[in-house]
């Protein structure tokens, strides 16, 4: 909400962001705890128990101050007089009530017939119609009075907010604001953490904690949001475990911090925050910028926050060494004991032989980052032997030039030559064999948000009646065809009697059960079945996705 002056720009108003929560003038409204460290640092750098007074605006000298935009004296509009004489009877209050303050102000008031009005409130500035409003304005329409300007002149530092304040919300929208300035103020540029070893960031030091760390786990909260509070916990346990990974060399160091966005309303708008809480891994650009990409993984636990953060800060990893391959090994089982029963790692390794390869497997560990994934490659075989045989166990496993190798828990180790110029499917084909080959239908998130926005926008669902005796039969149909054509689709089963896939089963206009439902979740084709026991074969489930690939587009707009 605080905004620094451009050098080429005056000292024009600029715009604060309306909050939701009352803030405190250090600290936060969370149940953040800080250190007394924290506390007293703060403290220093103003005086305690400062005077704040009222003074003529040619007598301001104080380096904090406060300018309210008040009607001209000389106006002749009984309202404006009115308005006039409430607005200095509430501020007047305010300041009053403002003795206990940390921070030492001078107030004044600027009539808007004063020549630097426009310079300082361009946005309260009435112009005629056709005529252009003053430079700076950041307002959608003239404002009314009153003005509020809070200014540091030490360094240039300002903030005004540009929407209308109504006259009864006056002294609750000053108060607020005398606290965002006043803790903003208090707030240094070094880095301050809680009593977790969490960072506090604002926007003052959000630039440090991305010199210090190559990539920062942000978490974005609301202090007032239930769901913000009940994340707070878990991300101060993912900073201690991402420490503990740290410690071990097994991992970088990695920072992790909170926002309070209830008093970052500027980086809640730069990093475009919408809900709360929102995770984001946040570090510099090319430029030097402080940028942030979404957070793709799962934020149910501490462990799995860790297990996404582990497998994607740093890319692909080149295993050149027995040491390194020993380590990533050993990260893989750190993280899938973090992880227990939630789930487990899924080891993403390419062989090369040619250096034009290690493109293919970068461009892929960069879309590669839902859930946790670890991607690596290797020139030599050896190395990658053993790296397969320490995660999956498999003593009989033995690497290949040239080959893309994923291993789960539930799939083992799954194998593919490396394709030519084909990186569509080749991400189709890691992103299926990093899941179970046929999957119960679940609607939950992971799956859901895996079928909507992955590579894979095709579902091959078999539906029948579970506790028929061929099911397992029928199934085992399907699951060949899956294994041989890994990455052509989503392949799930379900009982015939489940609520939650009715609206499948109407769409695709059964009859009779079991029955093998081929849908397009982007709309590429109608809906397809092949239905009734003797259909559930290979030869069937293969015809039916072979229909797919000759299948008209659908015209309809109708999300299924």
């Amino acid at each position: 909400i605080i905004h620094s002056r451009p050098a080429s720009i005056p000292r024009a108003a600029a715009p604060v962001a309306r909050q939701r929560a009352r803030v405190d003038p250090i600290g936060s409204t969370s149940t953040m705890r800080f250190s007394l460290t924290t506390v007293v640092a703060a403290s220093l750098a103003c005086v305690a128990h400062a005077t704040q007074t009222i003074v003529e605006y040619d007598e301001l000298k104080a380096t904090f101050r406060c300018i309210i935009a008040v009607p001209s004296a000389t106006d002749p509009d009984p309202k404006q007089v009115k308005r006039r004489e409430k607005l200095i009877k509430m501020t007047e209050a305010h300041v009053a009530a403002q003795q206990e303050s940390l921070v030492e102000m001078e107030w004044a008031y600027m009539e808007s017939d004063n020549a630097e009005f426009t310079r300082f409130f361009p946005n309260h500035v009435p112009v005629e119609e056709g005529e252009e409003r003053p430079p700076h304005t950041t307002s959608d329409e003239v404002l009314v009075t009153p003005g509020i300007r809070f200014m540091n002149l030490a360094t240039g530092d300002y903030m005004s907010p540009n929407w209308d304040i109504l006259m009864h919300q006056y002294p609750d929208e000053l108060k607020r604001l005398s606290k965002d300035f006043s803790r903003w103020v208090l707030q240094g540029d070094g880095l301050t953490r809680d009593d977790d070893g969490v960072m506090i960031l604002h926007s003052k030091n959000l630039a440090e904690a991305t010199d210090e760390y190559e990539t920062v786990l942000a978490n974005f909260y609301a202090p007032w949001c239930k769901y913000s509070q009940a994340m707070l916990p878990l991300v101060a346990e993912a900073h201690t475990e991402l420490t503990k990974l740290y410690d071990q060399g097994l991992f970088v160091k990695v920072g992790v911090g909170n926002v309070n966005v209830d008093e970052e309303a500027e980086l809640k708008d730069t990093h475009e925050i919408t809900s709360y809480p929102t995770l984001k891994m946040v570090h510099d650009n090319d430029d030097g910028s402080v940028v942030s990409d979404t957070f793709e993984g799962s934020t149910d636990s501490a462990a799995e926050i860790v297990a996404h953060v582990a497998s994607t800060v740093g890319g692909l990893t080149m295993i050149d060494s027995k040491d390194v391959a020993s380590k990533y090994a050993k990260l893989l089982a750190s993280i899938d004991t973090l992880l227990g029963d939630a789930e487990s790692p899924t080891l993403v390794l390419g062989t090369y032989t040619a250096p034009s390869q290690v493109q293919t497997y970068t461009a892929l560990a960069k879309k590669v980052v839902s859930g946790s994934r670890f991607m690596a490659a290797t020139y030599d075989m050896q190395l990658a032997t053993s790296l397969l045989k320490e995660v999956s166990g498999n003593k009989k496993v033995k690497a290949k030039k040239d080959m893309v190798y994923v291993y789960t828990k539930e799939n083992g180790v799954l194998s593919l030559k490396l394709p030519s110029n084909d990186d569509e499917f080749l991400l189709r084909w890691v992103s299926a064999a990093s899941v179970p080959t046929v999957e119960r239908f679940n609607p939950s998130t992971k799956q859901g948000d895996r079928m909507r926005s992955g590579p894979i926008g095709t579902i091959l669902m078999l539906v029948g009646a579970e506790s028929h005796p061929d099911f397992a039969k029928w199934k085992a149909s399907m699951t060949k065809v899956a294994d041989a054509r890994r990455g052509e689709a989503n392949y799930l089963f379900a009982d015939e009697k489940e609520p939650r896939i009715m609206g499948i089963v109407e769409a695709a206009q059964v009859k009779t059960f079991p029955a093998a439902i081929l849908i397009s979740m982007r709309g590429d084709f109608e809906p397809m079945t092949v239905e009734g026991k003797s259909e559930m074969t290979e030869s069937k489930l293969n015809g039916l996705l072979d229909s797919a690939l000759d299948a008209p587009l659908n015209p309809g707009t109708d999300e299924f």
